[in-house]
């Protein structure tokens, strides 16, 4: 009885796959036609609408795209781009197929769906459960072994999370992608090599262009530079000429790297060129900024980038630390001081920045404080932070004639890798 699947199913989406399968889907889309459609979610109703696409009902799919877009604005852009897709009838992009062959397939992705809500609202065992439930009676289910992967992933079962992000088979449109996340898990582990490698075959295979820039980054966090340059350049001679809007990261990527090998020019282009395409993105116009900064150079220009950094990610201690900075190089010694006391509010346990803060203390005539947050600095330690030059600073100050040397050593330590 369509009336009763559609009133007592917990999720339309599956009434209508249910209807499909009986072969009733016009007798279920009547009904539907008189449930209030402003009730229903937007992702339940992007993916009735796709499946109506599917069954070729177009204009009966753009009425809920519609629907969305006043709803949900913020998924306006995307929901766009599926209608122009639709409308050219070339929507293979946006929207999978799916058939529903048996009954075990269609509990199996209703399961699925359980565990999918479930891993969402952190309740890993128990999407764990049902998912396991949905893996029995669809062993290729694809979408159920990437969440697998995800809540394995999440709770640091790395070894297994690789397992599952790679049983997706070669030819399958998710194959590429599970890769790349397998690659990305590895790398939060440090696993660099391993995760190059399984990058490397979706490249060789494929010539997948953000497999290829995952490896320069891979190298640049390895704080191997060199290499990741010449990554980087495979990835720019992959593309072309022209870079499409959605790879404009690998400009500022590149920026990072010809910064760290002490090639200026190169980089202040590349981030000249990311902002082309990213001119208000804050962590661009930071690092741009602070970059001109360190240099003595720009100092007005690098103020006013890195203020408008701060507007936008007015909690983020690197770039309100910067504005702090960039005003203590400026000599602003006592306008440095508020920014540079809300970083450390901001992350205390930053070497650098608690450093930073006891050079603005020490140029204001607050000694006592400055020789305080040096030593917070040595407490907090690491690979960024000079230890000696600091030593120093706590038993002479800041001498005249070393400043500079400080000062670069500081800056340097607080540009992102």
């Amino acid at each position: 009885d369509i009336d009763n699947m559609i009133n007592t199913s917990g999720n339309l989406y599956h009434s209508v796959l249910i209807a499909e399968y009986l072969k009733k889907l016009d007798e279920w889309k009547k009904k539907f036609d008189k449930i209030q459609k402003n009730s229903i979610s937007s992702y339940d109703l992007e993916r009735i609408a796709d499946h109506l696409v599917r069954n070729n009902k177009k204009n009966e799919a753009y009425e809920l795209y519609e629907i969305i877009i006043k709803n949900s604005p913020q998924y306006k852009s995307l929901i766009e781009k599926k209608i122009n897709a639709v409308k050219e009838n070339n929507y293979s992009k946006y929207i999978k197929e799916i058939k529903i062959d048996s009954p075990a397939q269609g509990v199996s992705f209703a399961l699925y769906d359980i565990a999918l809500l479930l891993f969402q609202e952190n309740s890993d065992d128990s999407a764990r459960i049902f998912n396991s439930m949905a893996l029995y009676l669809s062993p290729d289910m694809t979408e159920a072994k990437l969440l697998m992967a995800n809540i394995a992933a999440r709770n640091k079962q790395i070894d297994k999370a690789i397992k599952y992000y790679t049983s997706i088979e070669e030819g399958n449109k998710l194959y590429a992608i599970s890769r790349r996340y397998a690659a990305d898990v590895l790398s939060e582990e440090k696993r660099y090599e391993q995760a190059i490698n399984i990058l490397k075959e979706i490249v060789d295979k494929y010539q997948d262009i953000n497999a290829q820039i995952m490896i320069g980054d891979l190298l640049r966090q390895d704080k191997k530079y060199e290499q990741a340059l010449k990554e980087y350049n495979k990835a720019f001679n992959m593309i072309g000429k022209e870079i499409p809007d959605k790879y404009w990261n690998l400009y500022y990527s590149r920026a990072i790297t010809y910064e760290r090998l002490k090639k200026w020019e190169q980089a202040e282009r590349d981030f000249k060129k990311a902002l082309e395409y990213q001119p208000n993105n804050p962590y661009v116009l930071n690092y741009l900024g602070y970059s001109w900064a360190d240099q003595n150079v720009h100092l007005e220009k690098a103020l006013e980038m890195i203020e408008k950094a701060a507007k936008q990610a007015p909690n983020d201690a690197y770039i309100i630390d910067s504005l702090g900075w960039v005003m203590y190089k400026m000599g602003k010694y006592k306008d440095a001081i508020p920014p540079l006391e809300k970083a450390v509010e901001l992350s205390p346990y930053d070497p650098v920045i608690n450093d930073h803060l006891g050079d603005a203390y020490w140029k204001t005539g607050r000694k006592l404080e400055a020789r305080f947050q040096w030593k917070r600095a040595i407490n907090y330690a690491n690979e960024d932070l000079d230890i000696d030059v600091v030593k120093e600073k706590i038993k002479n100050g800041i001498v005249n004639k070393d400043i500079k040397k400080v000062e670069a050593i500081e800056s340097k330590a607080m540009l992102p890798q």
